[in-house]
């Protein structure tokens, strides 16, 4: 199966940065991404070294205003009816967060104008892992949903507990095989965890043919006044997000 023009982005920066001239890490690593926001200038960073061994990855850095936004945004994909990603993540420059220090940190959208009217969307945001501390102060967490119109609020809900140092997290999405039915598919795969057959979440009762994959966003997207007061400056990793219709990525 081709692999979605995602997998082009913080997947390939290494062999981006090495196409330039001197090899530098740098803003032209995202060009395979189709919109960049940087609502401060300097939220969003390419630099050197990387996660897994990369040359370069990319730091999402807060301002001290919770209005700013800075996230990359793939808005290439045609109404995927299945879809998998994988992407790494380092926190430890954030230090244990509090429940009410939060941010979105990848979006799957479905958005009704992108799926050439086949689909309305029953809402916009169809999967969401949004890093915050968990409720115990024990740790930092991706607290997670994803859509399921069998739920009153829309809503699957399920929690990716994150470790210290790198994270790898891999997700499958699969939508129902017609509307109103209940056997569309979320699979995660928690950091260690590289058992195609074991996924750590596996919903299979989904009721989310009313969705497709037209839109993903990966970064720094809403966080709380309670992150920005106390985080405002630090910065956090992500690297190697790769995107493809069906195979698995990190796991077999």
């Amino acid at each position: 199966m081709k692999k979605m023009k995602l997998a082009l982005a913080i997947a390939s920066l290494t062999s981006a940065s090495m196409a330039m001239a001197g090899g530098s890490c740098g803003p032209a690593n995202l060009a395979a991404w189709d919109d960049v926001r940087d609502d401060s200038g300097s939220q969003v960073q390419v630099v050197d070294g990387g996660l897994g061994g990369t040359t370069c990855s990319a730091t999402f850095e807060s301002t001290a205003d919770n209005s700013d936004r800075g996230r990359l945004q793939d808005r290439n994909s045609m109404c995927e009816t299945s879809y998998r990603a994988r992407f790494l993540l380092d926190v430890d420059a954030l230090g244990t967060l509090a429940s009410n220090e939060r941010t979105k940190l990848n979006n799957v959208q479905c958005v009704t104008a992108d799926t050439g009217g086949t689909l309305t969307c029953d809402g916009i945001g169809m999967a969401q892992f949004r890093l915050q501390g968990n409720d115990d102060g024990t740790g930092n967490i991706l607290r997670s949903f994803v859509a399921d119109a069998n739920q009153a609020d829309l809503r699957n809900r399920f929690d990716v507990p994150l470790v210290a140092g790198e994270n790898a997290v891999e997700y499958q999405w699969i939508q129902a095989s017609a509307a109103g039915v209940s056997d569309g598919i979320m699979r995660v795969w928690f950091p260690g965890n590289t058992d195609e057959a074991s996924p750590d979440v596996e919903l299979t009762d989904l009721n989310n043919g009313g969705y497709c994959v037209t839109q993903i966003n990966l970064g720094l997207i809403q966080a709380t006044n309670a992150w920005t007061t106390r985080l405002a400056g630090t910065a956090f990793t992500i690297d190697e997000f790769e995107s493809r219709r069906q195979t698995g990525i990190g796991v077999n």
